[in-house]
């Protein structure tokens, strides 16, 4: 599943905040707490100690006074004699007395509460046991002191708490901070190696977040540019060589028909010229319908009409081809209507049976069917010409590809190339089968 940056920062600022918390907590505990326990729990055995003097040197009745007074609010007093009760006064809030202090205040030892915690992330209770002696028998004064109330201050705990969060914020924030920026800092490293010509470059990146996401597409990128590069680069070398070709034969017959020679050897020549002139034409056609294609040009003007009736059109565009060589069709044309742009699909059919005539054998026959099926519609074009080895069967849609056997053949290498691409762009696609000295069979697929 992917998480986003921005559902990773949320969760980043929470967990910052407990973090923060946390860690506010025991320093407050650590450091502020400890001195406010050590400090009351001198004021208790002061406190204790002045109790047990009134204890002894008043009477009862003015002893009850004093301790029922406000003085003692925040405090819990007990007097003990031996294990027995005597009295409570203040805060009424008892607590439970430990063995420990017990066994201290009867050896006539100050008892003052030392544990750290009481339970888990439970403050200290500050307690004191005071010993002291009435009429030779042994007394205690155990006080407890309600230190939320009168020591702790807010304002001190809050400071400390956003002091600390605010520490743990930019600690946490820059770490985060540095990976995300390593991250951007390698795509724009990435980018400069593009901008150089350096095409293989991959950004590695496993994270599943938007910057994920745009190494993937940059790595996408970068394959397809690397790509489209290879094809510019072949491209450009193909058509040199297509070029020049026909340019040299052209310049020298002219040469020729410049010098003396007969007027029939001239008519040879001027229809040499005139061919290869034609040749030069259709090779600038198809470029530019390659180029127009390529950038969306053309765009598909759709509009209904029947498929069946346009294939033999065609095929009746075509005669002069096949009726040099005596070849016959075999035509099983259903009516079929089609959602398309009439004048990109005849260029369909006029490359690929164009190429069937001239790689079939003299006497042979070409098969046309249309296959209608719930959603699809299927149009095979089979001719039992020389057919397309196995290793060239593979890059018959590329540029400028020719096998061996086409180069005894006049063409440019692009009609196949310029098929497949007005294909695509009907959402089709383009199949071929082929066995050297079987023919070949090409099938085209639409939606329906």
């Amino acid at each position: 599943m992917k998480k986003s940056i921005y559902f990773k920062l949320v969760v980043m600022f929470v967990l910052t905040i407990i973090l923060g918390t946390i860690l506010s907590f025991v320093l407050i505990y650590n450091l502020y707490f400890d001195k406010i326990y050590k400090q009351a729990n001198n004021l208790l055995v002061d406190a204790a100690s002045d109790i047990s003097m009134l204890y002894t040197k008043s009477s009862s009745d003015d002893f009850e006074k004093v301790m029922s007074t406000n003085l003692f609010s925040n405090y819990y007093v007990e007097i003990y004699n031996g294990d027995k009760q005597i009295k409570s006064y203040g805060d009424n809030k008892s607590f439970y007395m430990s063995d420990e202090a017990k066994e201290k205040v009867e050896k006539q030892e100050i008892y003052i509460n030392n544990t750290k915690l009481n339970r888990v992330l439970t403050p200290k209770t500050p307690i004191v046991g005071y010993p002291f002696k009435v009429k030779n028998k042994n007394h205690a004064v155990f006080m407890y002191l309600n230190v939320s109330d009168d020591y702790v201050d807010g304002t001190v705990l809050l400071e400390i708490n956003i002091l600390v969060m605010i520490l743990t914020g930019v600690i946490t924030f820059t770490i985060v901070g540095k990976m995300i920026v390593k991250r951007v800092k390698f795509l724009t490293m990435a980018s400069r190696q593009i901008s150089r010509g350096n095409y293989d470059i991959k950004v590695e990146d496993k994270g599943k977040d938007e910057l994920s996401e745009l190494s993937e597409t940059f790595n996408l990128m970068a394959k397809r540019i690397g790509k489209t590069e290879k094809m510019r680069k072949e491209f450009v070398s193909n058509v040199s060589h297509e070029i020049q070709s026909p340019i040299t034969s052209i310049m020298g017959f002219a040469n020729i028909l410049q010098s003396d020679c007969t007027d029939s050897d001239k008519k040879t020549y001027a229809k040499i010229i005139e061919e290869e002139s034609k040749r030069l034409s259709r090779l600038s056609e198809n470029l530019l319908k390659l180029a127009s294609l390529d950038n969306d040009q053309d765009r598909l003007n759709k509009s209904k009409y029947y498929l069946d009736e346009q294939i033999r059109r065609v095929v009746l565009m075509l005669e002069p081809k096949w009726d040099d060589k005596n070849i016959k069709f075999d035509l099983i044309l259903p009516k079929t209507e089609i959602y398309a742009d009439i004048g990109l699909l005849e260029q369909v059919w006029i490359n690929i049976i164009d190429n069937s005539i001239k790689f079939s054998e003299n006497d042979s026959k070409i098969y046309i069917q249309i296959k209608k099926y719930d959603c699809v519609i299927d149009i095979s074009i089979k001719d039992e010409g020389i057919g397309i080895s196995e290793e060239d069967l593979s890059k018959i849609f590329d540029r400028f590809h020719q096998s061996d056997e086409s180069r005894r053949v006049e063409g440019s290498g692009l009609g196949l190339s310029i098929a497949r691409k007005i294909i695509i762009l009907h959402e089709g696609n383009i199949r071929a089968k082929s066995q050297r000295g079987l023919g070949t069979e090409f099938t085209i697929s639409f939606r329906n």
